[in-house]
């Protein structure tokens, strides 16, 4: 495994080298060598995992509390299915932060669970409006991040 995430690594900076310029050649090198570090230590793993499953536990939950809101019943279950969904239609990221495909996800789904298109797409709004508060409230932090970082 480390050895093929090695040469994965090697690939990545070899198409960078010969493509972009030398300031970003050096930007990416530095990047991966600092993402090579961390999968090196366990402890940072262990953080990366645990925020990642909170993260998505914490969008499911929003998602199930949305849904009432708009009259919607689905299970916990069904939202995690949502939410997985969402996730992996997001890897794949053709417009500026999946704009338009997150909502053709909520759409869908909706229209395989024999539920109003509206409302999935209302439910779409309505967690990409609590998205972007919940990141311009986290822009706004942004200068007194060096105070709490050390």
């Amino acid at each position: 495994m480390i050895i093929r995430m090695r040469q994965c690594q090697l690939f990545i900076k070899k198409i960078f080298h010969n493509i972009f310029p030398e300031i970003i050649n050096k930007t990416v090198c530095s990047f991966i060598d600092y993402l090579s570090e961390i999968t090196k230590k366990k402890y940072y793993l262990y953080r990366i995992f645990f925020f990642s499953i909170l993260a998505q536990l914490m969008m499911t939950v929003t998602h199930y509390f949305l849904s009432f809101s708009i009259n919607v019943s689905l299970s916990f279950f069904d939202m995690m299915l949502l939410v997985c969904l969402i996730n992996f239609s997001l890897i794949f990221q053709i417009t500026p932060g999946g704009l338009g495909i997150k909502e053709s996800v909520y759409v869908l789904f909706f229209m395989v669970a024999g539920l109003p298109v509206e409302k999935g797409l209302l439910l779409a709004l309505l967690h990409r409006s609590i998205q972007l508060l919940l990141t311009t409230g986290g822009v706004a932090l942004i200068p007194f991040r060096k105070r709490w970082l050390h």
